[in-house]
């Protein structure tokens, strides 16, 4: 080892009456150009960690190994290999480490066989640099003496850093178990998911039902009406024929059809005498049909926000409520609870027997969604969505936590994101496909947009959208098109399949927005070189004319809409560009763009179907 650690202190941070964690500082010598950063920090020992309960083991995956902020040089190298000092400072829990939890954690692991464990210091390769072997006495003698200096009295060699990273248990790569373990629930929940749409009813007896089976739906205890104008034409036919029919075997059969057509037994004075009147209240908002109708449109969307409220606090609702629970049972039992109860409870955390009930709840709600009559779209795919956000949130959380916290240390923080959100598209695509629900569909093409590299965030008072990488621009850009391209040639051809029908209108407006936003930024004049600028033009020239001119012939006005706003945009840009290049006084550009978006808005409200069809 040519970085090699001479002493270390452990000094108890406070500010006024606040603690503010625990700093360690290291000492030690290297060649001037040896240590460079940025540095990391991690700590191992198979019987140190074996000594802490199993969730805390968990937890430490999560912040280690951390980022060094501080470290400096104490001398300086006159020559390109001398030995120079240098000091590290890390500071551990700075906002809620209470130093009192410190002292008896130390002082319980002393009690414990005194466990040595490592301090590793990562370089800027993530290759260990350093290391030292300490003792939980050590740094109890140090903090109880305002930071004594404890010094390494042999600093470890090349032959015995080997050594001691293997026996402290560090590994240096994930291995296919490892993934497996962690992935193996969240992949068995998934292709239940697909199972299921081949066989809706594969889970029927393997889970009690969780929500009873509804017998009535909206629409059995509305009058009879027509739901688009294919039914009301039907309709108009049965009940001008059942007018005219004297014969009772003919309006028997009169009425057996619009039952079929209905869903349920219909009368004749519903067919003849109540249908016109339904029929021309649906024109207006007073009417039952859009009352009823537009009442469970704003429950459904409560049950949405309900489901997602739920999936985010369940976990820990649930841990505080069993928080009474936990010190009664420490008092009534504390013997029991130290050698039978706590130490059983971890062992069944650590097995996996609670994520698999976890995941195995998460099915059971899914799959009593999927068993609910098809007249019961709305509720039968708000409870399955109710066990896929329980599975993707709270299950696929505690399936993290529980094996891939070290696994996420090997992937950086962009593709976290998009592999998650790739997840959680491949799990809901099977439920999109068979409810063929445009909400869920809208989920799906999202979540994958996301996958692909589509991020945002919200500042004050604005929202970014873009990319981080250009790649996933270049990627997203190609595949918006192919998918907008296509979805509009199956719309003006006729096509509607039962496997693409719920990602078409989510395929077009998602397609085409995220298309123009990637189009919107390749054309800008500090993409890239300039000498390419005109090309980049046509990027967004071209699809622009092409998106108007198929939506406008194949009568798709969300498309046309949207790329009139996003033509409106590039022209806005290309004023900006103009008026820079030529030196123009800002002012008057504030002043033409804040009169341009004056006259948007009072053109929106004046308009407001045009909104409306973006998304239609």
């Amino acid at each position: 080892m040519t970085v090699v650690i001479t002493d270390y202190s452990f000094t108890l941070l406070t500010n006024g009456t606040r603690d503010r964690g625990i700093e360690l500082t290291l000492h030690g010598t290297c060649p001037g150009d040896e240590l460079k950063g940025p540095l990391s920090f991690d700590i191992h020992g198979n019987q140190f960690w074996g000594k802490f309960p199993v969730l805390t083991r968990n937890l430490s995956s999560m912040v280690l190994p951390f980022k060094l902020r501080e470290w400096k040089w104490k001398t300086k190298a006159r020559l390109k290999h001398e030995d120079v000092k240098f000091e590290i400072k890390a500071v551990i829990g700075r906002y809620k480490l209470q130093h009192s939890t410190v002292k008896e954690t130390l002082q319980f692991l002393q009690k414990e066989k005194n466990p040595d464990f490592l301090f590793e210091i990562r370089g800027a390769n993530k290759q260990p640099v350093a290391m030292v072997v300490v003792k939980p006495s050590d740094l109890l003698y140090s903090l109880e003496n305002f930071g004594a200096v404890i010094s390494v009295d042999q600093p470890a060699d090349e032959s015995t850093f080997k050594y001691h990273l293997t026996s402290f248990g560090r590994r240096d790569s994930a291995t296919v178990f490892s993934w497996a373990r962690w992935l193996v629930f969240p992949s068995l929940f998934t292709m239940s998911n697909w199972y299921m749409l081949r066989n809706p009813l594969a889970f029927v007896g393997s889970f009690p039902d969780i929500f009873s089976r509804m017998q009535t739906s909206v629409k059995d205890v509305l009058p009879i009406h027509p739901t688009d104008m294919m039914s009301a034409w039907t309709y108009g036919r049965l009940s001008a024929a059942a007018e005219a029919a004297t014969d009772p075997d003919v309006i028997q059969k009169i009425l057996d059809e619009a039952a079929q057509l209905a869903g349920r037994k219909v009368s004749l004075d519903e067919l003849t005498v109540q249908l016109p009147k339904i029929i021309t209240e649906l024109d207006s908002p007073h009417g039952i049909i859009s009352r009823t109708y537009g009442l469970f449109s704003l429950i459904n969307i409560f049950w949405l926000f309900s489901i997602a409220g739920i999936s985010v606090s369940i976990g820990p609702a649930v841990w505080a409520l069993l928080a009474p629970i936990r010190r009664i049972l420490k008092k009534i039992i504390l013997i029991s609870w130290r050698r039978v109860i706590k130490p059983t409870l971890e062992k069944l955390h650590s097995w996996g027997v609670f994520e698999a009930a976890l995941w195995a709840g998460c099915l059971a709600i899914t799959s009593d969604g999927w068993k609910q009559h098809s007249s019961h779209t709305d509720a039968g795919k708000l409870i399955s969505l109710s066990g896929i956000a329980l599975a993707c949130l709270p299950g696929f959380g505690y399936s993290t936590l529980l094996n891939g916290l070290k696994l996420l240390n090997t992937i950086d923080s962009d593709t976290r994101v998009q592999l998650y959100a790739t997840y959680i598209a491949a799990t809901l695509t099977p439920l999109a496909i068979h409810r063929n629900s445009t909400l869920v569909g809208y989920f799906v093409v999202s979540a994958l947009y996301v996958g692909l590299g589509l991020s945002g965030s919200a500042g004050n008072l604005c929202w970014c959208i873009g990319f981080k990488r250009k790649d996933a621009l270049e990627i997203t850009n190609a595949l918006s098109a192919l998918s907008v391209s296509s979805f509009a040639a199956m719309h003006i051809m006729g096509v509607n399949t039962r496997y693409l029908s719920p990602f078409r209108s989510a395929a077009l407006v998602m397609g085409s927005i995220t298309h123009f936003i990637s189009a919107l930024i390749i054309a800008n004049k500090f993409f890239q070189r300039r000498r390419d600028y005109w090309k980049n033009q046509l990027r967004m020239i071209v699809p622009l004319l092409c998106s108007l001119t198929v939506s406008y012939v194949g009568n798709i006005p969300g498309l046309a809409n949207t790329s009139t706003v996003f033509g409106s945009l590039y022209a806005v840009e290309k004023y900006i560009e103009l008026h820079d290049e030529l030196k123009w006084d800002g002012w008057v550009l504030v002043l033409l763009l804040s009169g341009l978006t004056y006259k948007t808005s009072l053109l929106a409200h004046q308009n407001p179907e045009f909104i409306a069809a973006i998304f239609a």
